[in-house]
């Protein structure tokens, strides 16, 4: 008995630090501007349309990649949660434009409830693409590169950083999202 219990423990752990490592190893790429269109992935709306801090970092990291790469087109995404005012998409193009970015690059998918549909419909939204480059959190990274790579795109990311608020419950919950992910594809 103990001895299946040490195993299991060891497995476990095993697995822990596996996917802790696939979380943390997707932060690594980054993007210069390779592939004509950037998905920026949706996070929470707050009460009257404001953005979530992640939602806000993941944008101002978007802002800054589009400013760098004038050619690259943003495409929002994120329908809008039973708790949200407003849909995703369309609170990070009033963020974007805003600032000063063009509507004109800014392509808004705004259907979405998971990693995989903001990817999926955002497809159905550009030309045929064969790359893209995911902006969204640091640890959420991993996950959205897998995905794209399942639905045949080449791909990099930029991540944007995790609110400490929020950053442990995340992390832990894109733990078991990944492995679902590497299963199931989705």
């Amino acid at each position: 008995m103990k001895k299946k219990l040490l195993a299991g423990l060891g497995a476990m752990t095993a697995l822990h630090v596996y996917f802790d490592r696939l979380v943390k190893g997707g932060q690594h790429n980054s993007a210069h501007g390779e592939f004509e269109y950037a998905i920026v992935l949706g996070a929470k709306v707050n009460a009257g349309g404001v953005p979530s801090n992640a939602l806000k970092n993941r944008l101002d990291v978007a802002l800054d990649y589009a400013t760098k790469y004038p050619h690259v087109t943003l495409v929002v995404t994120g329908g809008q949660g039973a708790d949200e005012d407003a849909t995703e998409a369309s609170v990070m193009l009033a963020y974007l434009t805003e600032r000063g970015l063009d509507s004109s690059r800014i392509i808004v998918e705004d259907q979405s409830t998971s990693t995989y549909e903001n990817i999926t419909n955002s497809l159905k939204r550009m030309p045929e693409v064969t790359g893209v480059t995911i902006i969204t959190s640091d640890y959420h990274c991993a996950r959205a590169k897998l995905i794209a790579r399942r639905l045949g795109l080449a791909v990099n990311a930029l991540p944007a950083d995790t609110p400490k608020s929020i950053r442990f419950k995340v992390i832990q919950r894109e733990r078991v999202l990944l492995a679902k992910t590497a299963i199931i594809g989705k």
